[in-house]
């Protein structure tokens, strides 16, 4: 059985950042990167795979080195509270995806993107 979470992504994940993780360089690198969508200036934001490349080449590795990965899912914003939440409460022998609901814009994709 296979379980689909749909859930809307806003961009209060974007305005968490910084007092859910450990506050340093690399989190104010990061920050610095995704700040406005910085990471998707030049990028055809209707190209997928395009979007996809830019995170992994100009976002991912300082989201990484900021401790987003480590990051607590029920405090870091509502849509990982939910999903943390929802994914506790069911057994862990049913399979599940996730579906987030963002807007196509810079800072919807980064909110997106930011959810671990």
């Amino acid at each position: 059985m296979t379980t689909v979470y749909i859930v809307p992504c806003g961009l209060s994940v974007l305005d968490q950042l910084g007092s859910k993780l450990s506050a340093g360089t690399s989190l104010g690198t990061f920050k610095k990167a995704i700040d406005h969508g910085k990471w998707l200036d030049g990028v055809n934001l209707d190209d997928a795979e395009s979007v996809k490349a830019a995170w992994l080449d100009r976002a991912a590795v300082k989201a990484e080195k900021a401790g987003l990965a480590k990051a607590v899912a029920k405090r870091l914003s509502a849509e990982t509270h939910s999903l943390a939440t929802r994914v506790t409460s069911r057994p862990s022998n049913i399979a599940g995806h996730v579906l987030l609901l963002a807007s196509d814009t810079k800072d919807g994709l980064s909110a997106a993107l930011v959810i671990p």
